[in-house]
């Protein structure tokens, strides 16, 4: 291998620097970017001298101005580029050592066609399994190269999740954007046969063409149980989802710092606003089953969620029972979609 620890490389698709600092096979090693560190091909990196070199600024000797020969250049405005929106970008690689080239892997880019800086989260899971997570800043108009996944692996279910907030927050926009979406194998296929048919290089989905506003959240009134009437609750509409929770703590004091001077009712309300929200927000992202630490204690908390639990369509079906991590302090719910 060409390249040793500690070497300064450029990534070629991104025209990044970053420094070599792990060794995989003979074929991938690992690059630190700007505190980032991923994995990647050795055929994908090379040393940065020519660029460098390429790119010096020689200073040229201006030709002396001769009285009579100055005209002043009219100066051109600069066109304003069009906005496509975000991209999350796929560039196949093909193995050309058999008779018909096949796709061998898919390098992955997000591409900012807008004039804003977003910072991102990246997550892809397989088989619900988080496989990388990626956080970083999205120039305008430019691109970031994520990674490479295997063609063999769009078979294990692959997940991206989203997380978007803009660089400079402003008060008229939401403060983040989270959205999620799978990649089935037959998408890809069809995906790569336009794009052959078309003469492109690469073929992509679009994220988003307009970071979102501000919602003026409308707030639905949810009925609160016969327990909890003294409490006014008001349950917002699920506008924009984040990263789905699998374990969700109810204990007061994981929701309020000002838990002392409640009273029980107060407690309930709070808990099972949290509950709802919650359980809301993982049926949006079609979760399989969640996990809801409702404690012990006389049981008020845990029967009011199961009977909440028992008027959900979305719920399959829900056990309490004993756990070594809770003992008999959490419900475990499983989701069934039409």
């Amino acid at each position: 291998m060409k390249f040793d620890i500690g070497d300064t490389v450029l990534l070629l698709h991104s025209g990044e620097e970053g420094v070599i600092v792990e060794e995989l096979n003979n074929d991938m090693v690992k690059v630190n970017v700007n505190g980032t560190i991923f994995p990647v091909h050795i055929d994908q990196i090379d040393f940065p001298y020519f660029k460098r070199f390429t790119e010096k600024n020689f200073t040229k000797r201006k030709p002396p101005v001769v009285p009579g020969e100055f005209l002043p250049v009219e100066k051109q405005k600069p066109e304003k580029r069009p906005e496509k929106g975000v991209l999350i970008s796929f560039l196949p690689e093909y193995d050309h050592s058999t008779s018909e080239p096949l796709v061998r892997l898919l390098k992955i880019y997000l591409v900012n066609e807008t004039a804003l800086t977003y910072l991102f989260d990246y997550r892809l899971l397989f088989n619900e399994n988080l496989d990388v997570e990626v956080k970083n800043e999205l120039l305008p108009f430019n691109h970031f190269y994520v990674q490479d996944i295997t063609f063999e692996s769009l078979n294990d279910r692959p997940k991206f999740e989203f997380n978007f907030s803009l660089q400079q927050p402003d008060d008229s926009k939401e403060p983040d954007y989270s959205f999620g979406f799978k990649l089935k194998a037959k998408q890809v296929i069809r995906k790569l046969q336009d794009m052959e048919n078309g003469g492109e290089a690469t073929f992509s989905y679009i994220l988003f063409e307009k970071y979102p506003d501000k919602v003026q959240r409308n707030s639905d009134k949810w009925d609160i149980p016969s327990s909890v009437k003294k409490v006014e609750y008001f349950r917002p509409a699920v506008t924009s989802f984040r990263l789905p929770q699998y374990e969700v703590d109810l204990h007061i004091e994981k929701l309020t710092e000002d838990y002392k001077n409640l009273s029980p009712s107060d407690m309930l309300a709070i808990q099972l606003g949290e509950f709802q929200r919650q359980l809301d927000e993982a049926i949006a992202h079609h979760q399989f089953s969640i996990v809801i630490i409702h404690g012990v204690g006389k049981g008020t908390l845990r029967n009011e969620v199961h009977e909440i639990l028992r008027h959900t369509p979305e719920v399959k079906s829900f056990v309490n029972q004993y756990n070594p991590r809770y003992g008999y302090g959490a419900t475990e719910i499983f989701f069934e979609y039409s």
